[in-house]
């Protein structure tokens, strides 16, 4: 079974590491980013209330909630998933600027976007 897992330009990354301010890709030199949620912790990181319509797929119910909500909502999501691996932040190491896509496959939801390193 797939776990929680975080990669920033193809390398796996402590989740707790990440801060989340969206802005547009094109302001700062960025990176991709992939994480992979396995599809039992969906609901309760995407839909913690059980607002989500069952006819509404996960990817654009996600989707129209972080385009409503934006930077906000996607932080929230990344510390549902921190926390789901009981990861304490230790400092921020990346910001995440970007929500790209959000693809689904049986076993898997994975959020694909953009993230700079941030310069101590």
């Amino acid at each position: 079974m797939a776990n929680i897992c975080l990669k920033i330009n193809g390398k796996m990354t402590d989740i707790s590491s990440v801060w989340v301010y969206m802005e547009p890709v094109e302001a700062i030199p960025s990176t991709r980013y992939t994480l992979q949620i396995p599809i039992g912790d969906v609901p309760p990181i995407f839909d913690p209330h059980g607002t989500k319509p069952t006819e509404e797929p996960w990817p654009s119910f996600i989707q129209s909630n972080v385009e409503e909500s934006g930077t906000f909502l996607l932080g929230r999501y990344f510390k549902f998933a921190a926390k789901k691996l009981k990861n304490k932040k230790l400092h921020y190491e990346w910001v995440v600027t970007s929500l790209d896509g959000i693809e689904e496959n049986n076993d898997c939801l994975f959020l694909e976007g953009h993230a700079e390193k941030l310069i101590a």
